[in-house]
């Protein structure tokens, strides 16, 4: 995130999708024993950093879920699908999904969740997007569904 606001051409926003990639790298299963498919579908959306920051947790949090969940479906590879859209009247609407069936990373991978403290902070970072979440699975897929308004600068520029 620093990264992107000191050495992005535009100092007051970041690039919410160009963020998201590049934090793809880092939070991507790095292991070849690991088959493991990412899609993406991220529109360019512009944020500040009050909201960037607060999406940027979301999606590190999410994405650790969608990586420690992932399962291959008897059907075909397994996957993890991330979407950034832009849509009308500066609504954001971001997905994370993930394939389930035989897991892909051993429970011993990841820690186990002291109390819900990952879900806890999920809630926290969609209050400061001031967003709504939704789930939403069936036989082969979970979902996770962030929608939230895309917040106009409104600091005191002669403060």
């Amino acid at each position: 995130l620093h990264r992107s606001l000191y050495t992005g051409p535009e100092t007051t926003t970041i690039d919410a999708a160009e963020l998201i990639r590049t934090m793809l790298n880092d939070l991507a299963p790095a292991s070849p024993d690991v088959a493991l498919t990412i899609d993406t579908r991220l529109d360019e959306v512009h944020l500040f950093p009050d909201q960037a920051v607060p999406l940027s947790m979301l999606f590190s949090e999410a994405m650790t879920n969608a990586i420690k969940y992932a399962g291959r479906p008897e059907d075909g590879p397994a996957r993890i699908s991330v979407v950034l859209e832009a849509r009308e009247n500066g609504v954001i609407f971001f997905c994370l999904e993930n394939t389930l069936g035989q897991r892909l990373m051993p429970e011993a991978d990841f820690d186990n969740e002291v109390g819900g403290l990952g879900t806890r902070l999920m809630r926290a970072f969609i209050s400061q997007l001031e967003g709504r979440a939704e789930q939403d699975q069936d036989e082969r897929t979970y979902r996770y569904m962030v929608t939230f308004k895309r917040a106009d600068f409104t600091g005191d520029a002669a403060a």
